[in-house]
């Protein structure tokens, strides 16, 4: 059968602009290496309704961190994605209560994409944060195995250097349908290990997977379940109205709660530095970077990334 080339072009625009992450009933387990002690992670977006943020529709994602071995598991994180029409990706931060790109399933080979979320702590590329990069993509394939077909970018930032004028390929991508190599935004690190996906489940599909046929083969059996959670923290609400501010800031914050405030702070490998009571927190004396500090006022519960810029 001739497939005429209005019908070729429509599939391949179809293709072109897949979403670039799940619906639901998805799952990423992964591996960060470079903390104290070596963590697993586990992300988790449910068939649960839709979270809704200033009017933009949201899926949400739960990120759990164990100690490699462990099995318990606590939550650290809640993300919130959404894949637009136009192949584009997503990510609300609610400490800066904006949205920013995490990817673009219609960019081609050789195209730069201006203002990409990464997470950034390598040691020669300022600042160690939430960074907007121009990211480049080097190659787009098409990668078929045990009939599942998949999509996949391969990119890199300018300060993603192993030596000087040099990346290293295939660190770090984004896949239609999957979202990135870690999660919902990419992640680039200090050392020849950066934290690492070991296995990507869509439903009953497995979209990626370091065993079977070969690393980062799509296809062969399940390898990644959400995990049972004995010991999960309070999840943060997305209408918590604890704010702080200002932020970023030097290194003083306050927050908005009427009533008494206990405060954890951790750093951003997930260290714990202080616990705190009242209604402000001086962090001027830490180094500049993104602090994550949990709160408790009366039943509401919070968790707010702190910027401290000097």
């Amino acid at each position: 059968m001739r497939i005429s080339h209005a019908l070729l072009a429509l599939l391949i625009s179809a293709q072109l602009t897949a979403q670039l992450y799940p619906d639901s009933n998805a799952t990423w387990c992964l591996t960060d290496p470079n903390t104290p002690s070596e963590y697993d992670v586990n992300m988790v977006m449910d068939a649960d309704p839709d979270t809704t943020i200033m009017g933009q529709i949201y899926k949400r994602v739960r990120e759990y961190r164990g100690i490699y071995g462990e099995t318990s598991f606590e939550l650290r994180d809640r993300h919130y994605v959404r894949s637009a029409e136009d192949g584009k990706g997503y990510v609300f931060l609610l400490d800066s209560m904006a949205e920013y790109l995490t990817g673009d399933t219609a960019a081609q080979a050789g195209d730069t994409l201006q203002n990409v979320l990464v997470w950034n702590d390598m040691s020669d590329c300022y600042p160690f944060d939430f960074v907007l990069f121009d990211v480049i993509v080097d190659s787009v394939v098409t990668i078929s195995n045990a009939g599942v077909t998949v999509r996949r970018h391969f990119a890199h930032t300018p300060c993603y250097l192993v030596t000087p004028g040099q990346f290293q390929p295939y660190r770090f991508f984004w896949q239609a349908g999957m979202g990135t190599s870690a999660g919902p935004y990419m992640h680039i690190r200090s050392g020849f290990v950066p934290i690492t996906m070991i296995c990507m489940m869509s439903g009953s599909s497995t979209r990626y997977s370091i065993w079977g046929a070969g690393p980062g083969q799509p296809g062969g059996d399940q390898c990644c379940w959400p995990i049972t959670i004995s010991n999960a923290v309070v999840e943060r609400s997305p209408r918590s109205s604890i704010t702080a501010t200002p932020n970023p800031s030097t290194g003083l914050f306050s927050f908005n709660a009427t009533g008494p405030i206990a405060l954890e702070v951790f750093n951003s490998l997930g260290q714990p530095l202080m616990n705190v009571n009242g209604r402000s927190i001086d962090l001027s004396a830490r180094p500049e970077g993104i602090y994550v500090v949990h709160l408790a006022s009366g039943k509401e519960r919070a968790v707010l990334r702190l910027i401290v810029q000097k």
